[in-house]
């Protein structure tokens, strides 16, 4: 899917099935995918909504961002179940945001990591947060570190270095330096603002009640 008013604002809002062939200025297109180390990785994942229409809009390529195949099935996978799973001990909404953080411009990685088709940017990391403002009082220790917020962020280019992510060098093969590291919200505000440059809160007064 993609989304028209991107390419002209006197286009239509609404998302549009999207073929292979077609290619955009302004937004990726299923070519630049097409022969790339890349798998479309979702930032609002489909497993996390409710409706099917909110589903398919998970498939718009605006909501898409080039995840490496081990990391999209596998270790970042298993924390959007994670996350599903902590949803159970709301008694409100979870609000979730997801992002990446960018290759550095003087990074040595190999240019079809950074970039796509030369077009399409990659990210070394994804991040993602949650809030819950309200949530069961009866939560496990074990559970309690887990709210009302919490985060990781998980390597998208297996040689990064340890410094944010540590890689686990006991995983072997394609598998290895897809490691998801989990923090607090605090923790991984931190490492955007060192990394982007900027002041970063993710969360209205850090997700605290009213």
């Amino acid at each position: 899917m993609f989304e028209p008013q991107l390419n002209d604002k006197g286009n239509s809002p609404e998302m549009q099935p999207l073929k292979m062939g077609d290619t955009f200025d302004n937004q990726a297109s299923l070519e630049d995918y097409s022969g790339s180390l890349y798998t479309k990785g979702h930032l609002a994942p489909k497993q996390h909504q409710g409706t099917i229409d909110d589903k398919l809009a998970t498939y718009t390529l605006t909501n898409i961002v080039p995840q490496r195949g081990d990391s999209n099935a596998g270790t970042w996978n298993n924390l959007e179940k994670e996350i599903s799973m902590r949803k159970g001990s709301c008694t409100g909404t979870m609000h979730v945001i997801t992002g990446i953080i960018p290759f550095e411009s003087d990074s040595t990685a190999p240019q079809n990591i950074k970039k796509m088709k030369n077009k399409v940017f990659a990210p070394e990391y994804m991040w993602s947060a949650y809030c819950c403002t309200a949530f069961k009082s009866d939560l496990s220790k074990m559970d309690e570190e887990f709210f009302p917020t919490y985060a990781a962020v998980g390597r998208n280019y297996p040689d990064s270095t340890d410094d944010i992510v540590p890689k686990d060098t006991s995983v072997k093969g394609t598998k290895s330096g897809y490691d998801v590291k989990k923090m607090s919200l605090k923790d991984l505000e931190d490492i955007l603002r060192k990394k982007l440059n900027k002041e970063i809160t993710l969360f209205h007064k850090d997700c605290k009640a009213n």
